[in-house]
């Protein structure tokens, strides 16, 4: 195996990902008689150089074309700005029928919406927070505080009450 055979190599990934927007690893070593640790070693740079294998970006052994990860954030943003409860990452993603969320969800894949559901988030595009793969809105947080207050007896009923 030479430096040039990887270079095909590589070619024919960037090629593959193109096609379908995200591909797995393992797959991809399979596909090609390789191991995955081989490939991910021989990937690997070529992923993080720039402009490597036409942009894309790998997360817990997949690979995403940047043409994919826009599209996959404009669905989640607008999956999160639909949600007025709190509801687990992955149950959003379903529900809204989140291109992509039966190739990202329960495996390797799953750390890529965080990360984009935190990229929306610094960017003011949606109002909430994400904890340990929940999503909670701030119209909900604003409408349990809200509740809270008026469930409070006010200061003044409660002295009428006690003068009576």
């Amino acid at each position: 195996m030479t430096a040039a055979y990887f270079d095909s190599l590589a070619a024919e990934v960037a090629d593959g990902l193109a096609a379908t927007g995200v591909a797995r690893v393992g797959d991809l070593a399979s596909a090609h008689g390789l191991g995955a640790e081989l490939l991910l070693s021989v990937l690997g740079p070529r992923v993080a150089a720039p402009g490597g294998l036409g942009g894309a970006r790998m997360e817990g052994g997949l690979l995403y074309t940047p043409a994919f990860l826009r599209n996959l954030k404009a669905q989640l943003r607008g999956a999160l700005r639909a949600a007025t409860a709190p509801v687990a990452l992955a149950a959003l993603m379903r529900e809204a029928g989140v291109e992509g969320a039966a190739a990202l969800g329960g495996g390797a894949g799953a750390g890529v919406a965080p990360a984009l559901v935190e990229e929306i988030l610094a960017e003011g595009g949606v109002a909430g927070s994400l904890r340990a793969g929940q999503w909670l809105p701030d119209c909900f947080a604003a409408a349990q505080r809200d509740a809270a207050r008026r469930a409070r007896p006010q200061p003044a009923a409660r002295c009428l009450a006690a003068a009576r």
